[in-house]
């Protein structure tokens, strides 16, 4: 049985790491990599510091961290078409330890980006 933060990743994503900003404050990233997933379109909302509710359009099981303003489309990268399409930006990542401490099942929530990539360093 595989260990739990990689149980059920049978699907491929495509992750544009969140690198920095540039002079006028747009982010940047780095260039694409194909990473094991599990996706999930279910809406979700999630209560911030403030008590209000931030709502989130897809979750994604991964087993790395991923750096919040990264980008992140469904699909393989061999796949993927010139124009891209579905984005989603990573709002969050959120981390949940097994009982012993020992693993660490990883959760990612995304908002809808749009159809245009940021700039790729």
């Amino acid at each position: 049985m595989p260990p739990i933060e990689e149980q059920g990743l049978h699907q491929k994503a495509v992750l544009w790491a969140y690198a920095s900003r540039d002079a006028h404050g747009s982010p940047q990233v780095s260039a694409g990599v194909e990473l094991d997933v599990r996706w999930e379109f279910a809406k979700r909302s999630s209560q911030d510091a403030q008590g209000g509710t931030e709502p989130y359009d897809a979750t994604v099981f991964v087993k790395q961290v991923i750096v919040a303003e990264s980008i992140m489309c469904l699909g393989k990268l061999a796949d993927l078409p010139a124009t891209k399409s579905n984005l989603y930006r990573v709002a969050s990542c959120e981390e949940i330890p097994d009982i012993k401490g020992r693993k660490t099942q990883r959760t990612v929530l995304l908002n809808r980006y749009g159809n245009t990539l940021p700039t790729i360093v």
